[in-house]
């Protein structure tokens, strides 16, 4: 009976990571590419660029003073995001995405880590 009972335990834990591993794999096929709060919101600290490009799109035309500096825009909207010097990661981010209700929104951005992504799916 005890192992019946670990058997059930262990295929339901099993279980409940297949799915939220199929609900992370869903969640990165359906974002449309483009300049606004929602992709702003899923930027991560250690995103690589071809991460970033994923979410925002291919970045715009911009002339930054440092090539570690990309910025995207979209109809008045842009993001600027900063990868760092040592590894290429995204280290920092900022924008004037509006968000109803609250003008402006710059957004400090978590690491990235599987624990953060089920909290931001989660809505905490």
């Amino acid at each position: 009976m005890r192992k019946r009972r670990r058997l059930l335990i262990l295929l339901g834990l099993i279980g409940s990571m297949a799915l939220l591993a199929f609900v992370w794999l869903i969640s990165d096929l359906t974002i449309t590419p483009g300049v606004n709060a929602e992709n702003f919101r899923r930027l991560r600290l250690g995103m690589t660029k071809t991460e970033v490009e994923r979410i925002l799109g291919r970045p715009g035309e911009f002339e930054a003073k440092s090539p570690h500096w990309q910025q995207w825009s979209e109809n008045g909207t842009f993001i600027s995001v900063g990868f760092g010097n040592h590894d290429g990661t995204l280290n920092c981010a900022s924008g004037n995405v509006s968000v109803p209700g609250s003008g402006r929104y710059l957004l400090e951005l978590p690491e990235k880590s599987v624990i953060n992504d089920i909290r931001h799916w989660l809505g905490f």
